[in-house]
């Protein structure tokens, strides 16, 4: 049996710019690594045994939803010669969640089976899966993506310090569907350009790298959820009582998250933070 560790991604910019024909979304965002954010262990179940078993815990997953139960479908369907598995999931938090988690876990289970099986997936196979898959399933800390999440155009971006992280989802769900909706009402799209989202990005880390307050973090959901849900602004002043730099809401919520230079600053906002009913996890990173 093996135990594998499972990424999960911050999305410190996130700018939509266009709604396309087969109603994806393209955007330019600057996602940060969030390394070993769930836990699973794989065994190979003996010859014969023609069945797949993917137990979850902490989170309810409908096995036709399970992206793990399609990476398999997916992969074997294109020829790939893949045992069958046990897989037990530990979530760390639910999905729809917006930091990826999902997605990690996927990026985690195709490199195991690149590993097995001497192969590798091609980025629109990992995309086919989740278009933040090709970023978790790479070796990048934090990288500028555009397309619909899944094309490079910044590798290895490079932050001068650690910063902890303090991360909360909310008891609230946020719809990913419903919120790219409202944007399509609310956006402008005309005139918005990957390149000048891009260079918003870029100032953004290197304002970080400075040790410099930014506040609010850019986020086209952020006012809309921010309306929708009044605790993000309480959150939002408390990470700002306890010196963060930085924070946001992550993709299109409902998670939000602080960026703090002195860790004891994160744990100290953090205490605070467990006392309000609204919010179902707490994690500091540090």
């Amino acid at each position: 049996m093996l135990t594998v560790f499972s990424p999960a991604k911050l999305n410190l910019t996130l700018r939509i710019l266009s709604r396309r024909l087969d109603g994806y979304h393209n955007l330019c965002s600057c996602f940060l690594r969030l390394p070993y954010w769930e836990k699973m262990t794989i065994m190979k179940k003996p010859q014969g045994d023609r069945r797949d078993s993917v137990e979850t815990y902490g989170a309810t997953i409908i096995d036709d939803e399970n992206i793990l139960v399609k990476v398999l479908r997916e992969f074997r369907g294109k020829g790939w010669n893949i045992p069958n598995v046990e897989i037990k999931l530990w979530k760390t938090t639910p999905p729809g969640a917006g930091l990826g988690s999902g997605s990690g876990n996927a990026a985690a289970l195709i490199s195991w089976i690149e590993g097995i099986t001497g192969k590798k997936a091609k980025v629109e196979e990992k995309t086919a899966i989740g278009a933040d898959v090709p970023f978790l399933a790479s070796g990048y800390n934090c990288a500028i993506v555009g397309g619909i999440g899944e094309k490079v155009i910044v590798e290895n971006v490079n932050f001068k310090y650690t910063f902890a992280k303090l991360i909360l989802v909310p008891r609230w769900s946020c719809s990913t569907k419903e919120a790219f909706r409202l944007i399509d009402e609310l956006v402008e799209y005309e005139g918005r350009r990957e390149e000048e989202a891009c260079m918003e990005a870029l100032d953004v880390v290197s304002a970080l790298n400075l040790g410099e307050k930014i506040g609010l973090l850019p986020n086209d959901f952020s006012s809309m959820l921010i309306k929708a849900h009044f605790g993000y602004k309480l959150f939002f002043e408390c990470f700002e009582r306890y010196g963060a730099l930085a924070w946001g809401i992550s993709g299109s919520g409902s998670s939000c998250f602080a960026l703090f230079k002195e860790p004891s600053s994160a744990f100290l906002s953090a205490e605070e933070l467990e006392g309000f009913d609204e919010i179902g996890t707490i994690i500091v990173m540090e």
